[in-house]
């Protein structure tokens, strides 16, 4: 079984022909006609940021693991890892990475029927990022943190930065989602390891 790609752009990133990816969708039809009047309607958050090219609309044979006959409305595709191997204070392990459901969670706040499937397609990973929303109040440290985060969306030290801000506030769950998506953009990134080590592992919070 092939081993699932671990590092997800939210910009294109081949992932070859063939390859596991997780579809997000937010909504299907029948036809491609409806499929495009529901992608027309379609409003989503200000901090949620897809790919160029998304959203668009896609015949669901394009995917093998979707039912035929449908067109639907995709937000764009993500890494399948469920867990990463990594390595802190010289032990290895792996982890479960938790920040697929986070990013679902907060796509729902502003399309309710978002879900995702795991599929197997050629198409190169085009992941939407949740960027948060502009932090209150809007001066310090943390929007310092947020601002550069917008302009620098696929750094992993911008994420790990923002992330320890999050962390320090006691905001556990969003600050594992900046951790992991740092890990996506740097794999090797042993800061963003040793993070979300100290999050799982040490107890820092409950599973």
């Amino acid at each position: 079984m092939r081993t699932p790609i671990l590092v997800a752009c939210m910009l294109s990133c081949s992932i070859g022909y063939g390859a596991d990816a997780r579809v997000v969708i937010a909504d299907g039809a029948k036809t491609k006609t409806e499929a495009e009047q529901k992608l027309t309607q379609l409003k989503l958050a200000s901090s949620v940021r897809l790919a160029p090219g998304y959203p668009r609309v896609l015949p669901s044979e394009s995917m093998k693991g979707l039912n035929p006959g449908l067109h639907i409305v995709v937000l764009g595709l993500c890494s399948s890892a469920d867990r990463a191997p990594i390595k802190s204070n010289g032990v290895g392990m792996n982890i479960a990475l938790k920040h697929h459901t986070h990013l679902l969670k907060q796509l729902k706040a502003s399309v309710r029927g978002v879900y995702s499937k795991t599929v197997t397609t050629d198409l190169p990973l085009s992941c939407p990022l949740f960027l948060f929303s502009e932090p209150v109040p809007t001066t310090g440290e943390l929007h310092r943190a947020w601002a550069t985060l917008q302009k620098n969306a696929t750094s992993a030290d911008a994420w790990v930065a923002f992330g320890k801000l999050l962390e320090d506030e006691g905001d556990l769950d969003d600050a594992d989602y900046a951790y992991s998506t740092a890990l996506e953009h740097d794999s090797g990134s042993t800061v963003a390891q040793d993070a979300l080590y100290r999050l799982d592992f040490v107890g820092a919070r409950s599973p």
